[in-house]
């Protein structure tokens, strides 16, 4: 899914970062049998600082996952977090768990499995047609200030009984 969207944005590099070598090297043969030329793969970064500093590089964070990731309805990468701490827009599936925790607001939420939706999203941001740095970082403050204990508490009240127990690891929640 991201390959494409990055074949219909030509005029944008899609750097991604980390990757078993072996993965990373398929990727690039895929890449490359797809005959896209504005992709790179880093793979695993050196140093932890390294994500956070391409994360605040970066015009826009894509978390999308493909349809056959069995826990893809409830799980929040933590990933999900590091870029809603970046400040950077962020454009992501619309899974319940996501939305949860950015909030309503938290990112540019597209039909999953839809690529041209999220190539649309994309481009949106990059033409300024989409603001995401205003809501990126309303998310980002909000989320100063709460650790791993308050995110946790949110999302188990969110799985065990729908619930915002322990609200504060909402992203929305002023």
């Amino acid at each position: 899914m991201l390959l494409e969207a990055a074949r219909q944005i030509p005029e944008a590099l899609f750097i991604f970062t980390g990757g078993l070598p072996e993965v990373v090297a398929a990727f690039r043969v895929k890449t490359e049998e797809m005959g896209i030329t504005n992709v790179r793969f880093t793979g695993f970064l050196p140093s932890l600082r390294d994500p956070l500093a391409y994360m605040r590089a970066a015009d826009v964070l894509l978390s999308f996952y493909s349809s056959d990731t069995p826990t893809l309805r409830h799980m929040v990468p933590n990933k999900i977090i590091q870029y809603a701490r970046s400040g950077t827009p962020i454009v992501s599936a619309d899974y319940p768990a996501i939305r949860f925790m950015l909030g309503d607001e938290g990112a540019i939420y597209v039909e999953p499995e839809n690529v041209g939706a999220l190539a649309g999203a994309i481009r949106g941001l990059m033409t300024g047609h989409i603001d995401g740095r205003g809501n990126a970082a309303k998310v980002k403050q909000a989320l100063i200030g709460q650790g791993i204990d308050d995110r946790a508490r949110a999302i188990l009240g969110f799985f065990i009984d729908g619930t915002a127990e322990g609200k504060a690891g909402h992203a929305g929640t002023s």
